[in-house]
């Protein structure tokens, strides 16, 4: 068993952590809070996520908010003094970040751009990646000779750590000319594209192909030296059907033909290097597949259940799959890496009841980053020196809240109307129980809509919690994390049964006595907007107010917007239940826009103007279409994207919501 212990080296990482949180300034809670208050304390990015221990161990960088926007900061841990700000680079948006040796730490941005195509002008996410150099703490923009030509430039395929100055990124490339080239912009014609493996020189940012994958192929698993192992084919018989190949070597190791969907995931190349892990929907989960001639054995996981709820642990650097962990309440891990294995179970006895997952280590293991969490809590970092036993803390999320009550975080079952069980959390006022309700009620359904809420800190729900509001977070059927036939029963439901089940959510919150009918707002974000706006439509008088952000208003408009009709198209064709083809009036039912006439309570829109997932004409068009109503408002974040990463967003959603709500549904004081 792992021990606490170690003065001096805890004594230096608190001081260093010390240097960046004493550069964050933050306010404590106030005896009579108001919604700005609230919405300063809780709507800050957090102060501490995602550590990344460089391969040695000499340095860990992680996200951290001392700007507005989410930066990087880098501390030292061998000769600690003050840490490294790396704040966003002008116009980015930083999304990922990662060690390619001692000295360098690769970022993945994000960069907004309108571009004048064939058709007109069109909205473009550009990913982009630039290496900084801790000791010159200067940027370097990777593959910038194919910047003119390309949407994606930052798919790692390994950090190649026998070579410390390159890293090796899979691109998609024009095969006759070989010129960069992404689907993303549109031309007349799309040309054949290939996969390209590009190894980029980290001092100068210039890459050079080592490595195609020939006709139609669409992307490969690599050794950690650069070896392209296997290549994955796709070929595009019509609109509705296609083929999906996988090759190593000169070998056809697995086909499907005439598919509607993906069947097929593959996760990367596992700890022996003989095999490639991979996830196959139709045919029972997660299996090895041989490199040699392509035979699947099942890879079974007991302890983590279903392997359908199971995704991978993937090695940031060599992007080998080093084990698997399930999202439940809060996430378990199982790791093939025997090192890595000893260590998390020896944490796992260490904290007890908290829940522990590893999140990076050095390249030999010696050490390791432990997130701890507890239901509820924001959660704690720490460094774990294996050889030592020694765990050195390096920070909590959110800091500003230590001494802060904050609501409880209930796990909670109801059954929908035609039985089926649904799961979800309920988060009530700080220091109160399901005997002081009644509460007012914020129903709050999550985005996606295959994604799920989970039992952890939430700045939202507990933002609306410490204004007195009870807060109901129903993972419907079509959400990930309970299976495939829950995620699958979603299908054909967009507006249907994944809303009402929602609904049922509400009702019963009002049979347990946590709710009054009626006194009950809805909120969300994209697909949680967009059932937000729905619950208005179907529910009626149930639902007081509606504050959608980024919420999707005509989900027929993004299948029109969607050019290739290859995979991702069914996907959203198979959860909408409908397409392009549907009758008028199937369509008007899934359809907000359609609808306002339906949806009598008022209502808030929140929309970042910069949103690539749901644009933000969406809004704007439900805006316009409802210029009759006093009661619907538009409010617009400027150079703000889907995901509510920054600080301002945060803030903006939260202040605006609730004093929004706060007019219809006043809070219990």
């Amino acid at each position: 068993m792992a021990t606490i212990s170690g003065r001096n080296r805890m004594h230096i990482r608190r001081r260093i952590f010390g240097a960046l949180i004493c550069a964050i300034v933050w306010a404590g809670a106030a005896s009579a809070e108001t919604n700005s208050d609230i919405a300063l304390l809780f709507g800050r990015s957090e102060a501490v996520s995602d550590p990344q221990l460089s391969p040695s161990g000499h340095y860990v960088g992680m996200r951290c908010a001392p700007l507005v926007h989410p930066s990087i900061c880098i501390f030292d841990l061998v000769g600690g003094g003050a840490p490294v700000i790396v704040p966003a680079l002008p116009d980015t948006r930083l999304t990922d970040f990662y060690w390619a040796n001692d000295d360098t730490l690769i970022m993945n941005v994000d960069i907004f751009e309108t571009v004048r195509v064939s058709s007109g002008l069109k909205n473009y996410t550009f990913e982009r990646a630039y290496a900084f150099n801790v000791k010159d703490k200067k940027s370097v923009f990777l593959l910038k000779q194919y910047a003119a030509g390309y949407v994606d430039g930052n798919d790692l395929a390994t950090a190649l750590p026998s070579d410390p100055g390159s890293i090796l990124i899979g691109m998609m490339k024009e095969r006759a000319s070989g010129k960069a080239y992404d689907t993303k912009i549109q031309k007349e014609r799309v040309p054949e594209l290939v996969y390209d493996a590009v190894k980029v020189d980290l001092k100068s940012g210039n890459g050079r192909s080592i490595a195609n994958g020939g006709t139609k192929s669409y992307g490969g698993v690599h050794s950690p030296t650069g070896e392209l192992l296997a290549v994955l084919v796709y070929d595009r018989q019509s609109n509705d059907k296609h083929v999906l190949k996988i090759t190593a070597g000169r070998k056809t190791i697995f086909e499907r033909r005439d598919l509607d969907h993906n069947p097929i995931s593959v996760w990367g190349l596992d700890t022996t290097g003989n095999n490639i892990i991979v996830f196959l929907e139709d045919e029972g989960g997660l299996h090895r597949m041989s490199l040699s001639d392509g035979a699947l054995s099942p890879v079974t996981l007991p302890s983590l259940g279903q392997a359908s709820l199971v995704s991978p642990i993937i090695d940031s650097r060599t992007q080998v799959v080093v084990g698997y962990e399930r999202q439940g309440e809060f996430t378990q891990q199982v790791f093939e890496d025997l090192v890595l294995r000893d260590q998390y179970e020896s944490l796992s006895d260490v904290f007890g009841d908290a829940v522990v997952t590893l999140h990076s280590w050095t390249d030999d293991r010696a050490e390791s980053v432990v997130r701890v969490e507890t239901p509820g809590l924001p959660a704690d970092y720490y460094i774990f020196a294996a050889a030592k036993g020694e765990l050195s803390p390096i920070g909590n999320a959110a800091p500003h809240l230590a001494e802060r009550l904050l609501g409880t975080v209930e796990p909670v079952r109801y059954k929908a109307a035609d039985g089926l069980e649904v799961n979800g959390y309920l988060t009530l006022p700080p220091g109160k129980t399901r005997s002081d309700g009644p509460f007012p009620l914020i129903v709050l359904p999550h985005g996606g809509p295959e994604s799920r809420d989970y039992q952890a800190y939430d700045w939202w729900p507990q933002a609306y919690a410490a204004a007195g509001y009870a807060v109901l977070q129903p993972n419907f059927r079509g959400s990930a994390g309970y299976g495939l036939a829950f995620r699958n029963a979603g299908y054909g439901e967009f507006g249907g049964k994944m809303v009402t089940d929602v609904l049922d959510g509400v009702h019963w919150a009002v049979s347990e006595g946590i709710a009054r009918e009626g006194e009950v707002c809805a909120a969300g974000a994209s697909y949680g907007g967009y059932s937000a706006l729905m619950l208005g439509a179907i529910g009626g008088k149930e639902i007081r107010c509606i504050v959608s952000v980024n919420g999707l208003t005509n989900p027929v408009s993004i299948l029109s917007d969607t050019t290739n009709r290859g995979f991702v198209y069914n996907y959203l064709v198979r959860y909408l239940g409908m397409n392009e083809f549907t009758s008028t009036s199937v369509r008007a039912d899934l359809s907000p826009l359609r609808r306002i006439d339906e949806i009598k309570a008022p209502i808030l829109l929140i929309a970042g103007k910069q949103d690539m997932v749901v644009p933000y004409k969406q809004s704007e068009d439900f805006q316009a279409a409802a210029r009759h109503r006093s009661d619907v408002t538009l409010v617009p974040l400027e150079g703000e994207d889907h995901f509510l990463t920054s600080g301002f967003a945060r803030h903006k959603v939260l202040e605006e919501s609730l004093d929004f709500i706060g007019q219809y549904l006043p809070p219990a004081r």
